[in-house]
């Protein structure tokens, strides 16, 4: 907290900075209950593994929304399942706010950046963009190979690595986050894939 508020100081702007504390977001026991209905958009990849992981994120950033009151709002596209999730939730609570989507900042090398990068000791520093890498060449062979064939390959090629866990590698419609059996033309689609490095999900 202490390094993010030295680093809004140095923008000489005028900013506020708002801490919620745990009775601001949950002002009362039953504000922790609230189920919110995601579409199905928490079923899948991250949502499959955590169960209740995003609805979590829901209600936190459903509070934070009615606290503040923001005209636009910023997120990563670094977590994409957690984008999707808070555009509908804001859609679907009447927020009217402006979900702007932020593009990954990735290091020359191709690690998305992230305060956990910290944390890795060089030879996982040197094992990490190979992630990315591995996602670019998945865009490659989409054009030779089937999507099933393609998920098998990239599965492959994370696990033949001593560093590497895969938890999962999905290409799915952009939409609604089911996972994609053929590719269609004009709809977008995404590729997500999450990592264990040792300890540290990438």
């Amino acid at each position: 907290m202490s390094a993010d508020v030295e680093l809004l100081e140095s923008l000489e702007a005028n900013i506020m900075l708002y801490v919620p504390g745990e009775a601001d977001i949950y002002p009362n026991p039953q504000s922790k209950e609230k189920i919110y209905d995601l579409n199905g958009l928490d079923r899948f990849m991250e949502g499959e593994h955590r169960p209740g992981h995003f609805n979590g994120v829901a209600l936190v950033v459903d509070r934070l929304f009615d606290i503040v009151g923001p005209n636009r709002a910023y997120f990563g596209e670094k977590d994409f399942q957690q984008l999707a999730v808070i555009r509908h939730m804001a859609k679907m609570a009447g927020h009217n706010i402006e979900i702007v989507a932020c593009a990954t900042v990735r290091a020359t090398t191709g690690l998305a950046l992230s305060s956990r990068n910290k944390l890795l000791k060089p030879q996982q520093l040197l094992e990490a963009p190979k992630i990315y890498q591995t996602i670019k060449e998945a865009q490659n062979l989409l054009f030779q190979h089937t999507i099933d064939e393609v998920k098998t390959i990239i599965s492959d090629q994370i696990n033949s690595s001593p560093y590497f866990n895969l938890d999962y590698f999905e290409i799915a419609h952009a939409s609604s986050l089911q996972p994609a059996q053929k590719l269609v033309k004009g709809e977008e689609f995404v590729a997500c894939i999450a990592v264990l490095l040792a300890t540290f999900a990438l």
